[in-house]
């Protein structure tokens, strides 16, 4: 068998993209996604943490630039991953 065959019967199926703004979380699955953050938050919490000080950063004078954006259909962007509802 060559590398680019298939298996008969096995098929390459695309992946399943969840759709943010169309799904709606029930009750139970928004209880879920709580739990989840409640949890990080623990364990973020269980790590020792000190506020270091530190110079003032003096930074130069901002260039003028003629800057022209993209138009954004062209640009691609990074799923959310938290939204307050």
């Amino acid at each position: 068998m060559g590398s680019g065959t298939l298996v008969k019967g096995l098929s390459r199926k695309p992946p399943k993209v969840r759709c943010v703004d169309t799904e709606v979380l029930d009750k139970a699955g928004y209880e879920k996604e709580l739990k989840r953050l409640n949890l990080i938050a623990h364990l973020l919490d269980q790590i020792p943490y000190e506020r270091v000080d530190h110079e003032q950063i003096e930074l130069p004078p901002r260039q003028d630039r003629a800057y022209v954006r993209p138009p954004a259909d062209t640009q691609t962007y990074a799923p959310e991953r938290y939204r307050v509802k």
